[in-house]
């Protein structure tokens, strides 16, 4: 049965910003997030927020509950696919050694199977680009010498809050950002011009059952590129220094159909797709989570792995 929930999308912006023109709007008119936050050492938990130069409508929508037909969904046909993970590997979630040394060589050998299950394939490379724990518990706000903000990006062990807000992490223009930071210029224009690219987030629980802010999923064959503003993420690369990172926000449409997996546990998985070289769009699913009424717990803890995907047409 359908559950309801209330989701943010970017309110239709004033000025002439058309998402899919070819030229380069100017700064100031290109809708624009700046991401802050304040730790809590005693949960390793950042309580991320943002200012940012655009509004919000908040629309009520119905997501679909897909469990028991799982396999109905595919990353190659409504861009998300919900699969079991037995066997994924069981690690102090508190030691980044242990994520990085064990879990993502974990994630990247599991995504390799569930992808050449449905299709793709010979694949030539896996690189994992990003990866990030998040949490609902709830923030207590310190102190620290240093602007708190600046831990967001710093500390790869500090959780931040799940997105209420309907997006899309990076943009067809911000994964060429992160190809050609990652493999440089000529490595990253050889690799784009041979090989198809793919952008899929790896999302898991981490708690046994998620009750509340469950991961909800857009089938992309219900976006059109209209729908997708660009959008530039700020984030604090030094004290003195802002990053930029360039995804999606997304405007409402009635046309979206939207699902989730009810009581997801930390033995499944969600994959989506970021970004396809393949398809006209881009093949991204814009995803979000969402408060449920009356959980039966309120603890949502999850990581997610972002990998970029290189394979033949």
């Amino acid at each position: 049965m359908p559950t309801k929930a209330d989701l943010w999308f970017i309110k239709e912006l004033d000025v002439d910003s058309d998402p899919v023109t070819t030229e380069e709007p100017e700064p100031h008119q290109r809708p624009g997030t700046c991401l802050l936050g304040a730790s809590a050492e005693s949960i390793g938990q950042l309580h991320s927020y943002a200012l940012d130069n655009f509004n919000y409508d908040i629309k009520t929508v119905e997501i679909e509950d897909i469990r028991g037909r799982q396999n109905e969904f595919s990353l190659g046909v409504q861009g998300f696919t919900y699969q079991p993970w037995a066997d994924a590997p069981e690690l102090d979630w508190q030691k980044q050694e242990d994520i990085e040394k064990i879990f993502l060589p974990a994630a990247k050998k599991y995504a390799n199977r569930i992808l050449r299950e449905q299709g793709v394939g010979p694949i030539k490379l896996i690189h994992v680009c990003h990866w990030r724990m998040r949490t609902t518990a709830p923030p207590e706000l310190t102190t620290a010498p240093a602007p708190l903000h600046q831990q967001i990006m710093r500390d790869k062990m500090a959780k931040i809050r799940p997105s209420t807000k309907v997006h899309v992490d990076w943009s067809a223009d911000g994964v060429m950002d992160q190809l050609y930071a990652t493999f440089g210029w000529e490595v990253a224009d050889r690799f784009i011009g041979k090989y198809r690219v793919q952008i899929v987030n790896v999302w898991k629980p981490l708690v046994d059952v998620v009750h509340d802010y469950p991961l909800a999923c857009v089938d992309t064959r219900t976006v059109k590129q209209t729908d997708l503003f660009p959008l530039d993420i700020l984030t604090p690369g030094s004290p003195t220094i802002l990053k930029r990172r360039r995804g999606y926000v997304v405007k409402y449409s009635p046309r979206y159909r939207f699902y989730y997996l009810d009581k997801m546990t930390k033995n499944e998985v969600c994959m989506m797709k970021i970004f396809d070289s393949s398809m006209d769009i881009g093949g991204c699913s814009p995803h979000v989570a969402f408060k449920q009424e009356n959980p039966e717990s309120s603890l949502r803890e999850s990581i997610e792995v972002r990998l970029a995907v290189f394979s033949e047409y």
